[in-house]
């Protein structure tokens, strides 16, 4: 792998890290209002694809809920399919 695509692409503690990073975000976000509430699954919608893309090594940005499991059967991941596409779906419903 050239040096290039090495230092582009970042380490899996890196990705973890950030991941918790967002989540914390997110669970620390206003839900008082409808409004809040949609910001914080539209939030956790980009938190979820974007660990699957950094974690799962799955290109997930316009996936929808039903196509993550077939997605994530073609890798070694260690996510439970159906609870990401669960939520997936439960926050395209806001």
């Amino acid at each position: 792998m050239p040096a290039s695509s090495r230092s582009m692409r970042r380490s899996a503690r890196a990705a973890r890290q950030e991941t918790r990073a967002s989540l914390e975000s997110v669970r620390t976000m206003d839900v008082h209002t409808p409004e809040a509430r949609r910001e914080l699954l539209s939030q956790l919608d980009t938190v979820v694809r974007d660990h699957l893309r950094d974690a799962c090594g799955v290109s997930a940005a316009s996936l929808t809920p039903p196509e993550v499991p077939f997605a994530l059967a073609t890798t070694n991941a260690r996510v439970p399919p159906t609870l990401v596409a669960d939520v997936l779906r439960k926050a395209g419903l806001a």
